[in-house]
């Protein structure tokens, strides 16, 4: 239950945003007409960060200290326990319908929107919060162009094991990447902002005996540096004016 509970909260940003393969410049964020920025200081609400893959669980507590700990430099933070969290989506969910067709089966961003609302009239009845955060770790793609791969703001560098520097530097492609993405509400429900920070190249690459193998890193989220700069990345948005993509 707590699985699909997650996935749901990953459709909104897929979306409004889709998958990019930026260069490296500012993270493909995307803002409704009205949002500026948020006024500092704000009360702001932070719900549990959903991993859009079981791998990802492991960074969950690294990147939520790093993003409390972000937002608090302009803001007054509360956070929503994952039980409380559930339980109230999941029922916000069941008020509206499902957020999913009855007949094609496919995602109703509409009834996506009105569940949002839903679940804020529970976790937030007196509107004493001004945003509201639905932080996610989320798949993205990055541009590898030799050693390193970009995304999101970033450059990391990939790891390999087994492929010489001449044929390596020759490989150009598209790679899996992991962000932090921020989906911010106001207190009503309406959407905001969604924002995006590079984290990590969750895999490494090996080639023996001419063939080449993914493997996935055990310790994808040991690099503070990295998820300090994604996190900070993906805040920017909230902790003063906003530079809208064109």
């Amino acid at each position: 239950m707590v699985k699909k509970t997650y996935g749901l909260l990953l459709c909104l940003g897929a979306l409004i945003t889709g998958c990019t393969t930026n260069t490296v410049s500012i993270p493909d964020n995307h803002y409704s007409d009205a949002y500026r920025g948020v006024p500092s200081p704000a009360s702001i609400l932070l719900l549990p960060i959903s991993p859009d893959k079981d791998e990802y669980r492991h960074g969950v507590s690294a990147v939520t200290h790093l993003l409390v700990e972000d937002l608090q430099t302009r803001h007054t933070v509360e956070t929503v326990s994952v039980p409380v969290f559930n339980a109230s989506w999941q029922q916000a969910i069941e008020d509206v319908g499902g957020i999913y067709s009855a007949t094609s089966g496919e995602f109703d961003r509409e009834r996506y929107f009105r569940a949002v609302e839903e679940l804020l009239q529970e976790l937030n009845p007196e509107g004493d919060h001004d945003i509201v955060i639905f932080p996610a770790l989320v798949e993205r793609h990055a541009q590898s162009t030799g050693k390193y791969a970009t995304w999101d703001g970033v450059r990391r560098a990939n790891i390999t094991d087994g492929l010489d520097n001449a044929r390596f530097s020759r490989w150009h492609g598209s790679v899996g990447a992991v962000s932090l993405q921020l989906n911010s509400f106001d207190g009503q429900g309406r959407w905001l902002a969604t924002s995006y920070g590079g984290l990590v190249l969750p895999h490494f690459y090996t080639i023996k005996d001419k063939i080449p193998r993914t493997h996935l890193k055990d310790d994808m989220f040991a690099d503070e540096n990295a998820l300090e700069e994604g996190v900070r990345l993906a805040v920017v948005p909230l902790l003063g004016p906003v530079v809208k993509n064109k």
